[in-house]
């Protein structure tokens, strides 16, 4: 874990040397150190916020954590996150800006576009099941496309009829 140490005091925070998070990663966490002002309350909230350049939307999630340490949710495709801290009824923190560098897997989809005959093959395929159908498929991944090929095979019935 990559650890960013940022004291709190009067509620206004400072990150330790010049932070910075790489976007698209699971592996960094915030180490508070709090004045005495934060003692009575175990259990606090950090807030993060964010501008979402590919969804052009402001994003945010809160963490409960205890003790001083809380993981940094995964970030995609912005240039900064902005934190605080919240406890009890209300002890609130200002924010930290903390930079942020795009990732290699930033601005690109995670997971691959569905087939556009996806809806038809799976109504057929439901049809198929409802009419009792033994159904036997076979997935083919080529060149980053999954084409799906579907035998209908013969049903005991038709097996005993024939």
């Amino acid at each position: 874990m990559r650890e960013i140490r940022i004291a709190v005091r009067n509620k206004c925070l400072k990150a330790e040397g010049k932070p910075e998070i790489v976007c698209g990663n699971s592996d960094y966490l915030l180490y508070f150190e709090p004045d005495e002002e934060w003692a009575p309350y175990q259990a606090k909230t950090a807030r993060f916020f964010w501008y979402d350049n590919r969804e052009r939307a402001f994003l945010h999630t809160d963490i409960l954590f205890e003790h001083n340490a809380v993981q940094v949710p995964v970030l995609r495709n912005t240039n900064e996150v902005a934190v605080g801290i919240f406890a009890g009824d209300l002890l609130a923190s200002a924010p930290l800006r903390i930079p942020c560098l795009p990732a290699v897997t930033d601005g690109s989809d995670i997971i691959a576009p569905l087939p556009p005959d996806l809806y038809t093959q799976l109504v057929e395929y439901l049809r198929d099941l409802a009419e009792g159908a033994v159904i036997r498929q076979t997935a083919v991944l080529c060149s980053d496309r999954v084409t799906v090929r579907t035998e209908r095979c013969r049903t005991e019935q038709e097996t005993e009829g024939a």
